[in-house]
């Protein structure tokens, strides 16, 4: 498939959004900066965050199933296994202890990111990991506990695969009652964390002062961006992608090949995937430049490594392709002016790097 196809193709989904594709909840729990009654841009942040879960919700198609409960059982025969599932959050107050969560109460389309903040000391503006998933299994001495294990896989695929490509996956092999069977269980997105710096000027320890941090952050994703302010909105895309696996998840690193990217979505794009990521692997490289996906403007992509200061991003087709290829269906999305997608449609296929 040419690059221009693609872009076309793309180009032609540019209708107006019929809403939400699935819904990224944010949750404070653990966080006490944006939530704290005594920081006067709180609420404000807290608004621009959600924008960006809503933006990114907006154009991802995805169903995702419930997850009914973290005990899942299969039977077979008089065999008998049990899966136990918990997650391990990095807590988002200090960026390295671990938090425990049980997923059971996720709702049908939905994702959950709690949210903090942290001193992360200059040049670091943001971070953020998804969940990872640890089991515990049971079994009885059955001598069938094999097939009943298989089954117990199957109800675990189907609903903590969540009809996703596997962000995560666990994998072993058991030898119980002179049996030996292996699984895999495949986990779609569920839950993650992400933290952002409060300590951004880096002239003391811990977080720095209110008035500080709005020298630094621009909080109001509803006004222009400040001269020399970094737009909170526009890292929190960033980062809520990460969560979703970009440069972090299994459904990334089956097309990574060193600093080259395999996925037919982005290649198709870009008309190669060789040299497409930063060193770092996490990211789209730096000098790549995509329209975008609301204004057809050539722009710095989202996920790549270095944020502007002093400007708003706005996920490109290049950040979506590569959405595509780890397993995310794209939604309608908005429909930009008639000039915009002119230029859109003039420059399909047409990406070059910025030196």
């Amino acid at each position: 498939m040419s690059g221009k196809i693609l872009s076309l193709g793309l180009a032609a989904a540019l209708l107006p959004s019929s809403g939400l594709g699935f819904n990224i909840t944010l949750d404070f729990t653990y966080d006490d900066f944006f939530s704290n009654p005594a920081n006067p841009y709180g609420s404000t942040g807290q608004a621009a965050l959600q924008a960006a879960a809503d933006e990114i919700s907006s154009v991802l198609g995805n169903s995702l199933s419930a997850i009914t409960t973290d005990l899942v059982s299969g039977s077979s025969g008089g065999g008998v296994a049990q899966v136990l599932t918990t997650y391990n959050l990095v807590d988002p107050r200090d960026g390295v202890s671990t938090i425990q969560r049980s997923p059971a109460g996720i709702g049908t389309d939905e994702i959950v990111i709690y949210v903090g903040a942290r001193s992360m000391g200059a040049f670091t503006f943001a971070e953020a990991s998804p969940g990872s998933p640890s089991v515990q299994i049971g079994l009885n001495s059955n001598a069938n506990w094999p097939a009943a294990l298989d089954n117990a896989e199957a109800v675990m695929n189907t609903m903590y695969g969540r009809g996703m490509t596997p962000l995560q996956r666990v994998a072993n092999t058991l030898t119980h009652a002179e049996q030996t069977s292996s699984y895999e269980l495949n986990f779609g997105p569920v839950m993650g964390s992400m933290w952002f710096n409060d300590s951004p000027a880096d002239i003391s320890d811990g977080r720095e002062s209110w008035e500080v941090n709005n020298d630094y952050w621009h909080f109001d994703h509803t006004t222009p961006v400040g001269t020399g302010k970094l737009d909170i909105y526009s890292i929190a895309l960033h980062e809520i992608i990460h969560v979703l696996g970009y440069g972090t998840g299994d459904n990334w690193n089956d097309f990574v090949s060193g600093m080259d990217w395999t996925g037919p979505e982005a290649i198709a794009l870009l008309g190669t995937g060789e040299d497409t990521l930063h060193e770092d692997g996490y990211h789209i490289e730096s000098g790549l430049e995509s329209p975008g996906y609301q204004d057809g403007i050539m722009r710095q992509t989202v996920m790549n490594r270095s944020p502007l200061v002093g400007q708003r991003d706005q996920l490109t087709l290049l950040d979506l392709a590569f959405l595509k290829d780890s397993g995310y269906e794209i939604a309608v999305i908005p429909e930009p002016s008639t000039a915009s997608l002119i230029a859109l449609l003039g420059l399909a296929g047409t990406f070059f790097r910025r030196r």
